[in-house]
């Protein structure tokens, strides 16, 4: 199935079926858990904990913070 998507990133996954646009991120250092806005037109690659302070980064093959610790991944991975 080919995919042509005009405009933002989460239009085209809506057109998908997809329809997440906040996820809940979780500090792995102190347990902390904040909803956030996905964002629809760029990646997220640090995230300061609102509690504790630590900068999360996106961690192995993950384009971005919402894909290695939030409960939904960004718009253009779902």
């Amino acid at each position: 199935m080919l995919w042509i998507c005009m405009g933002s990133i989460l239009s085209c996954a809506m057109n998908q079926g997809i329809t997440s646009t906040t996820s809940q991120i979780t500090c792995p250092i102190c347990g902390h858990q904040e909803v956030e806005t996905l964002p629809t037109e760029y990646c997220v690659i640090a995230y300061d904990c609102k509690k504790c302070g630590v900068t999360l980064h996106p961690e192995g093959d993950d384009c971005c913070v919402y894909c290695t610790h939030g409960d939904h991944k960004c718009p253009s991975k779902q």
